[in-house]
């Protein structure tokens, strides 16, 4: 059996898929503006919670409802509601649960992994993405049996925007420029943003630092990983 063929990145790439989303991200009532319109929600209450140092049980029940649909309709858009997804049978209430860890990880929102992968931001990362998943399913009858790698960081994607989605197309262009595993831990987040750190892809990250800059006009909460989740997405299909 011949061996696979590497896959490089190059720089016009990176230039051509960007473009591209540009223009799919400016079309009218575009599904790339549900993650905008969740993540500044998301980023309003963080806010509040950090400078008037608040904890969550000082956000009322309204706001906890109101991002918990934004996060529905958010996943929705992204396909997590569809086929047979278990999501697809339950209402936005679900997410409830999961909102208000969100909300107790408040300073982890909008932190630039792709900068800084201390073991320390990582380890909290994990612990976090624990209590995410246990918010779905500990001994919960009417919660979900399992949640995936896909739904999970698609939720931290939508609620903090630190982390790639790892849905079917972001883990093609893992694999295909082979830039980390698939499955969603430390090794992979590490090896996603010591691909992108490289010293031979300063062009490549430039780029990226540009393009979330460019966006930050459009949506002020855009990173450079929401950035690198977009374009490994557009490339992966």
């Amino acid at each position: 059996m011949a061996d696979k063929e590497i896959k490089i990145l190059k720089i016009s790439d990176v230039k051509r898929t960007l473009a591209k989303l540009n223009k799919l991200r400016d079309q009218p009532h575009s599904r790339l503006l549900s993650w905008e319109h969740c993540i500044q929600q998301f980023a309003f209450v963080c806010s509040d919670l950090e400078k008037n140092n608040l904890t969550v049980k000082d956000i009322n029940e309204d706001k906890i409802d109101f991002l918990s649909i934004h996060l529905g309709f958010y996943l929705a858009s992204w396909g997590m509601m569809r086929g047979s997804t278990e999501l697809l049978d339950k209402d936005y209430k679900i997410h409830i649960p999961a909102v208000k860890v969100i909300l107790k990880h408040y300073h982890l929102f909008g932190k630039d992994l792709l900068n800084n992968t201390s073991e320390t931001l990582l380890d909290e990362l994990f612990t976090f993405e624990t209590k995410l998943k246990k918010s779905y399913v500990s001994g919960k009858k009417d919660g979900l049996k399992k949640v995936s790698d896909t739904l999970i960081t698609k939720i931290i994607m939508g609620a903090l925007g630190i982390v790639p989605a790892y849905d079917t197309q972001v883990k093609n262009s893992l694999s295909k420029y082979q830039i980390s595993t698939q499955q969603f831990n430390k090794s992979s987040v590490t090896q996603i943003c010591k691909y992108f750190s490289d010293e031979t892809k300063k062009k490549i990250k430039t780029e990226i630092e540009n393009y979330t800059n460019e966006m930050k006009k459009k949506c002020p909460y855009y990173t450079n990983m929401k950035t690198i989740d977009a374009l490994l997405w557009l490339l992966g299909k």
